[in-house]
């Protein structure tokens, strides 16, 4: 019960507070993957100036909450066609501690290109465990079209890989396509993907 109460005391500190004052999006995520149990991600983003605030639960594991605290790199790509859209290219590498079932310290790099409509998100990451339970790596790639005269409404695919760091070499790789609606700045993402 203690942990609980210090990761929603951390929840509201970090990241209902200052959406008062700034801009901040929260994610909920409901994914699929067949033959498992469906999954509710929880993702609160709090931009500040340059740096990035994530706090996020059952992401990275289940039922673990994640603090992860980055530095924003923007690049924006012209072209030499003076009407085409310019490319913006952002980095964003991130630390972050894990909590719940499973603990440990994540170094994590996010990358996103966007060109008009078309989105894309990339998600390196890497866990050292301080629990009992293995180091992993992970990766996710996101590719999404925003509709244009419907901009509330966002398709996809996602694919994400799993891989646990163990003598056993355990990984699990699954794809499948996304819905995204917003609503502000709030969002909600159904994904349904086949392997893992």
């Amino acid at each position: 019960m203690k942990q609980v109460t210090w990761q929603l005391t951390i929840l509201i500190v970090v990241c209902f507070f200052p959406a008062l004052v700034i801009g901040q999006s929260a994610t909920t995520i409901f994914k699929k993957v067949e033959s498992k149990p469906e999954v509710t991600v929880s993702w609160f983003s709090c931009p500040v100036g340059k740096f990035v605030v994530d706090f996020r639960h059952n992401f990275d594991q289940g039922e673990t909450f994640g603090l992860f605290v980055g530095y924003r790199v923007v690049f924006e790509v012209l072209d030499e066609d003076a009407d085409s859209l310019p490319a913006t290219l952002t980095f964003v590498p991130m630390l972050g501690v894990l909590n719940g079932p499973y603990d440990g310290i994540s170094p994590q790099l996010v990358t996103t290109i966007s060109r008009g409509q078309l989105n894309a998100y990339i998600l390196n990451q890497y866990s050292a465990s301080t629990c009992s339970r293995p180091d992993f790596a992970y990766h996710l790639l996101e590719m999404s079209w925003t509709l244009k005269k419907v901009n509330w409404l966002t398709l996809g695919v996602g694919e994400q890989l799993y891989h646990e760091v163990t003598s056993g070499f355990k990984t699990e790789v699954d794809i499948g396509p996304q819905i995204k609606v917003t609503w502000g700045r709030a969002f909600a993402k159904l994904w349904y993907s086949w392997g893992g």
